[in-house]
């Protein structure tokens, strides 16, 4: 059984709606049991969900949002999201969409 640093455990008890708040407000670290923030390129990150990209901020600022149906659970994180962004404009795009984006990061 793996022991668990308390830094480990915190985040890894954090409640969905918990990791998109603390990603909108710049953290780089943060997971539930399967949304996680993740480095996408050398200098951003991104928020995804079963290895799916949901939420990106690009270099230059814009946000983008994957609005794409998966799941009931997916559609209730992109929920959570779109509270979250409240006042925030963002583009809705799709998890190819998202990918093009940090490639093209990635190559600034």
């Amino acid at each position: 059984m793996k022991t668990l640093k308390y830094d480990e455990f915190l985040f890894e008890s954090m409640k969905n709606e918990d990791v998109i708040i603390a990603y909108v407000n710049g953290a780089t670290k943060a997971s539930s049991k399967h949304l996680y923030i993740e480095k996408a390129s050398k200098d951003t990150y991104g928020l995804k969900n079963y290895g799916t990209w949901l939420l990106y901020k690009t270099k230059e600022g814009d946000w983008l949002l994957n609005t794409k149906k998966y799941s009931v659970t997916t559609s209730k994180i992109q929920n959570y999201i779109k509270r979250n962004l409240t006042g925030i404009n963002y583009i809705e795009t799709d998890d190819e969409g998202i990918k093009t984006a940090i490639d093209i990061d990635y190559k600034v």
